[in-house]
C-alpha cells in the first residue's frame, strides 16, 4: 500500500517509525484542560446508554470483557451488534492471554485523548469537505508503550496515516472496522468514521468508532499529524 508501507508492513514497524521513546513525565501536563469531561467506555450501558449512576451496577460481557450493560435485557438486544466484536476479542485473548490487560491500557490512553483524536481524525479524513471518506478510509495511529503512572502518558505516537480500507494491511481489524461503519448505532443524521490505534509492541489494535455530523463545528488543523502527536506525546488532555 502506498501510504500504508510508511507505517507498517506485515504488522511490523517500518524503519522510519522506530525511534528512542522518551521517558514519560511524572506529573500532569499544565496545558491540559482542568476538570475535563472525558468519555468513559465503561460508565454507560452499551445498548441504551443509561449512565452508571442511573443504572446502578453495570454488567460486563463474560465473553470479551468489553461490553457493559445495565440489564440482561439490554445485553440480549445488543448481541446482534456486539457478536462480531466479542468473537474478535475472544480469539485475540485465546491467542495471547495477556491481551486483555494490553487492551485496557490502550483503551485508557485513547479515552484520555479522545477529543484530540476526534479532532485529528476529522481533519485527516477531510470530513468537512468529503464526509463520504468516512466509509472507505481509516486513521491509523501507531504507538509504542512506555512505563508511566498516568494513563495519558502510557503510549508514544510514532506514526499516523489515513489508509484506504481497500489497500489491505488491516488484517482481522478490517472485520471490526466494517462492523462499526455498517451497524454502529448513532443518532439520526450522525455519521461514523474509525480510528485504529495499533501498539507496535504487542501488534494489538483498538478500533474506535467516532460519530460526527456532516456540517459540524470543528477546528481546522492543517498540520493535524503534528498537532495530534504533540498533544498525545506530551500528555495534553483536552475537553
Amino acid at each position: 500500500m502506498p501510504n500504508g508501507q510508511s507505517l507498517t508492513e506485515a504488522g511490523r514497524p517500518a524503519p522510519n517509525v522506530q525511534r528512542v521513546i522518551p521517558p514519560a513525565p511524572t506529573h500532569a501536563n499544565p496545558l491540559s484542560v482542568r476538570n475535563a469531561h472525558r468519555w468513559k467506555h465503561s460508565n454507560e450501558c452499551h445498548f441504551c446508554a443509561k449512565p452508571k449512576k442511573q443504572g446502578g451496577t453495570l454488567f460486563r460481557c463474560a465473553g470479551c470483557q468489553d461490553g457493559f450493560y445495565c440489564s440482561k435485557e439490554c445485553q440480549r438486544k445488543a448481541w446482534p451488534d456486539h457478536k462480531l466484536r466479542c468473537q474478535i476479542h475472544q480469539r485475540a485473548r485465546d491467542a495471547n492471554p495477556t491481551i486483555l490487560d494490553q487492551y485496557k491500557l490502550l483503551s485508557s490512553f485513547m479515552n484520555k485523548h479522545r477529543y484530540t483524536l476526534t479532532q485529528a481524525g476529522f481533519c485527516a479524513l477531510d470530513l468537512r469537505n468529503h464526509p463520504e471518506n468516512a466509509q472507505d478510509r481509516a486513521l491509523v495511529v501507531l504507538v509504542r508503550q512506555r512505563p508511566a503512572k498516568r494513563a495519558e502518558f502510557t503510549y508514544f505516537v510514532v506514526g499516523a496515516e489515513v489508509i484506504p480500507l481497500n489497500e489491505g494491511g488491516f488484517g482481522e481489524d478490517l472485520d471490526e472496522i466494517k462492523m462499526h461503519l455498517t451497524i454502529h448505532k448513532m443518532p439520526p443524521g450522525c455519521l461514523v468514521f474509525v480510528i485504529v490505534m495499533r501498539s507496535l509492541d504487542s501488534n494489538h489494535s483498538n478500533v474506535v468508532p467516532v460519530g460526527f455530523y456532516p456540517n459540524p463545528v470543528y477546528y481546522e488543523h492543517k498540520d493535524w499529524k503534528e498537532w495530534m502527536m504533540k498533544h498525545l506525546n506530551e500528555g495534553i488532555v483536552l475537553l
